[in-house]
């Protein structure tokens, strides 16, 4: 499962890199993807899905997502299951390099999500989306807040 967000960006979850064939990939897991990852450009930044999250993670993902944007290659944010950890660096990418309200685009990204949802208990409306974890979200903001870029 894959879609697109941004010029040159998808969000996906772990199964994403053998759909799509992206020239780069960000994975914000913990774990290591089930299977190899083949793309010129590879990074896994270890981002839990929850409290513990570090400042220099999301700096890691937002310099190697720049680097993407600055080259225009088709780069893929992957996490587990595409719903929490990919979002919110996504979003505080987005934010950074748009100057759009952070709450609009992440509601544009939830919106695109729950389009592709797989597990029809979860599809709920946008404002009452379960996800990205809130501790995870709040980093992100917390990382711009400070005049990170």
């Amino acid at each position: 499962m894959f879609f697109k967000i941004y010029p040159n960006l998808y969000l996906g979850d772990h199964n994403s890199p053998s759909e799509l064939k992206p020239q780069a990939v960000l994975s914000v897991m913990n774990d290591v993807a089930p299977f190899p990852i083949i793309a010129p450009y590879y990074l896994r930044v270890p981002v839990p899905d929850g409290p513990g999250i570090d400042f220099k993670m999301i700096d890691i993902s937002f310099r190697f997502l720049d680097f993407c944007s600055d080259n225009s290659l088709m780069t893929l944010i992957q996490c587990w299951s595409g719903r929490s950890r990919s979002i919110s660096i996504a979003s505080g990418w987005i934010y950074k390099r748009s100057g759009k309200p952070f709450t609009d685009i992440l509601k544009e990204i939830l919106q695109e999500r729950i389009s592709f949802e797989k597990h029809p208990e979860w599809i709920l409306p946008v404002d009452q989306y379960p996800f990205p974890h809130p501790v995870v979200l709040e980093m992100v903001r917390s990382y711009l807040e400070c005049g990170n870029d």
